[in-house]
């Protein structure tokens, strides 16, 4: 995986009117959700359409392309994104995406075909909301089918979920009537039942003056709506009462999400992030932040000149971004699979030489990750000939997303490889080494593993070490090694 690094700088907050807030931009940098605004920003490429490879048994030569809707599982384990067109053997589509798979292949666990997910949310149990212009069409989290189809709309690409007071409610926009409507929605088990409008004075509707051209809609940690304006160059708070109504001024503004204080508004064809304070819409600390296209070999503009920044969603320390018609970088690709179309140019490895790659999907981390290795055995002593397993646990003690984990085990002479299973990701052999690629752990997160093996040879004490890295630096890398020593005794060993 690509990364890089950027340096964020502090900026001057912009003066406040009564109800519309400047929101000056300029500088490149970040504040986020316990993101330091003076530290490090890492950027990389989570996801990338691979067109020398086939995905569900389809080439991805063709399509699918301009990825814009993306939303998170409430576990923010699974990537929900829309790909507004297709072509070829792909339609236009939704997917749904394993991040903690680092393989751009494997990590596509679910697919809709036929929706294009312009704008996309989940709610608090799992269910998927895809905006589709005429409708929103609510899916199970495994996209199987269709729950449920709020209908009776025109152009909607903007879609949110909330509980009030317990009450289970979405909130869309409308690029046509320049309006946000709140509907209550009707649950069935884990299914969606009915939809009402209601609120905003009874008619569920709240028109919104001199909206342009409505898009994003979401609802910040307070209960607010916030809906971005591309053709009006703003975003607009909500009271869920409908007043007040507040906006501040951000160019090509089309998605927004949240942390706990920030507002991170997507920036279209001006492919940068805004970040504002929830309370006074100010500009925060270091705003805005601009991808380093150039250092993750990436083209923004695209083929066709319009690749944008548009779906955004937050994962804690990190957030992920979609480069809708974005693509590598020289009509070659440093991202997906090795293959057929692998080779080196200039005396540098390419995965794939001549083709480029589409619509990355970036992830945003900030914070530094703290890997504590764990290990330990089932049983000590054993017999010679029997069985038993060494047991590890990987846990990030730190503020920071660690990618790309990767556990390597170098078991003892003599001791017999018999099979090995983790939490998450995957483990395989080779020789004495056994090797486990775990993908993405967040904050407080963990993953266990389990090797088993036979005890063969002489009677000894046997000392097996293994080792866990990831992408980023670890704040304290002298607990990234564990070591367990198993007593092994003569006699006649069994399984267990």
């Amino acid at each position: 995986m690509t990364t890089s690094k950027t340096h964020t700088s502090a900026r001057r907050a912009a003066g406040l009117s009564v109800l519309v807030l400047a929101a000056t931009l300029g500088t490149v940098g970040v504040q986020a959700d316990d993101i330091d605004a003076s530290g490090d920003v890492e950027w990389s490429v989570q996801y990338i359409i691979d067109q020398s490879q086939d995905v569900d048994d389809k080439s991805q030569f063709s399509g699918p392309r301009d990825n814009r809707g993306l939303a998170l599982s409430p576990d923010l384990r699974y990537l929900y994104a829309g790909y507004n067109n297709g072509g070829g053997e792909q339609p236009f589509q939704v997917r749904k995406i394993d991040t903690t798979e680092p393989d751009v292949i494997d990590a596509n666990v679910a697919f809709a075909y036929g929706y294009r997910g312009k704008a996309i949310d989940t709610d608090d149990v799992g269910r998927v909301y895809l905006a589709e212009g005429s409708n929103v069409t609510i899916f199970d989290p495994d996209l199987a089918a269709p729950l449920f189809v709020v209908a009776g709309l025109t152009q909607t690409e903007g879609v949110a979920t909330t509980r009030e007071s317990g009450q289970l409610v979405m909130y869309t926009s409308d690029r046509s009537d320049d309006a946000l409507t709140r509907w209550e929605l009707d649950e069935s088990g884990t299914g969606i039942s009915g939809a009402m409008k209601a609120g905003f004075g009874g008619t569920g509707v709240l028109p919104l003056p001199g909206a342009g051209n409505l898009r994003g809609v979401e609802v910040d940690p307070a209960g607010r709506i916030w809906v971005a304006d591309i053709g009006g160059d703003k975003v607009y708070r909500v009271d869920p009462s409908g007043l007040p109504i507040v906006a501040a001024a951000v160019a090509d503004a089309i998605d927004i999400d949240f942390d706990d204080d920030e507002a991170f508004v997507t920036q279209y064809t001006s492919r940068q992030i805004t970040v504002l304070d929830q309370e006074t819409l100010a500009p925060s600390a270091g705003s805005p932040l601009a991808p380093p296209w150039m250092d993750l070999r990436l083209d923004p503009d695209g083929q066709s000149g319009n690749g944008a920044l548009s779906g955004i969603a937050m994962a804690g320390s990190s957030f992920y971004v979609a480069n809708e018609a974005g693509q590598t970088a020289d009509e070659r690709s440093a991202y997906g699979r090795t293959d057929s179309h692998s080779g080196t140019v200039g005396g540098e490895f390419y995965t794939d030489v001549d083709h480029d790659d589409n619509d990355a999907i970036l992830k945003v981390t900030t914070g530094q990750p703290d890997l504590v290795l764990g290990k330990g055995d089932d049983r000590d002593p054993v017999r010679v000939g029997s069985f038993y397993a060494y047991l590890l646990n990987v846990t990030n003690g730190g503020d920071g997303d660690a990618t790309n984990v990767t556990l390597v085990d170098t078991l003892p002479e003599d001791i017999r490889f018999v099979s090995a299973s983790a939490d998450q990701g995957s483990c395989t052999q080779a020789g004495r080494n056994v090797t486990c690629l775990l993908g993405t752990i967040g904050p407080g997160g963990s993953v266990e593993v389990e090797i088993a093996v036979q005890a063969t040879g002489g009677p000894r004490h046997v000392e097996n070490t293994a080792t866990v890295a990831s992408d980023q630096q670890d704040l304290d890398p002298s607990d990234n090694t564990a070591s367990e020593t198993t007593r092994i005794e003569a006699g006649s060993g069994k399984r267990p």
